[in-house]
């Protein structure tokens, strides 16, 4: 797993707390969500996503996080993965807005320490097809997700945390300007 980044301004593991019961948008009330650090930071899809739709919450200060080689990631890359038997699902109630929706309790029940959301896998949730029910429901379904992303259910996972120094606010603007030429 790629090393992970976290935009908090004061971010400590001894802070996080975890409540993984949905919270009607089809994402737990409290977890802790990383973006992946890749190359070049403002790669980040968390910053990026910001940067167009809230550059107010870019914060000053970002957090790398190394995870241990051990962590368990449920990987949806794509519809298929978000439909797979082993993402499991809440019961569809029938009324329910949103669905499938994930349990994220149980996932973390059964060993899972986070699950990672492609690039394409939150995509999905922004292009909806009108003409096929099942594209509709996920991408409904999916349409919390704003950008590629990790949620995580515990701090287990990590093997150390490093403070990055954050000039990104302007070197963000000035490669994503130069990326949009």
């Amino acid at each position: 797993m790629y090393k992970q980044c976290v935009m908090i301004n004061g971010f400590s593991i001894d802070k996080c707390w975890f409540n993984l019961l949905p919270n009607g948008v089809n994402k737990p009330q409290h977890a802790l969500w990383t973006s992946t650090l890749k190359d070049n930071p403002s790669d980040i899809g968390w910053i990026e996503w910001c940067y167009y739709n809230m550059p107010d919450w870019i914060q000053d200060e970002l957090y790398l996080i190394i995870p241990k080689p051990s962590a368990n990631v449920y990987d949806i890359k794509d519809i298929d993965d978000y439909l797979s038997d082993e993402l499991i699902k809440l019961p569809e109630a029938e009324n329910a807005f949103l669905k499938p929706q994930i349990n994220y309790q149980a996932m973390a029940n059964n060993g899972y320490d986070g699950i990672h959301f492609s690039r394409h896998a939150a995509a999905l949730g922004h292009s909806f097809n009108f003409d096929d029910k099942l594209t509709w429901d996920v991408s409904l379904s999916l349409n919390a997700i704003d950008c590629e992303s990790t949620v995580w259910f515990n701090t287990d996972w990590i093997s150390s945390v490093g403070r990055i120094t954050n000039t990104l606010k302007k070197d963000i603007k000035l490669f994503i300007e130069a990326r949009c030429d």
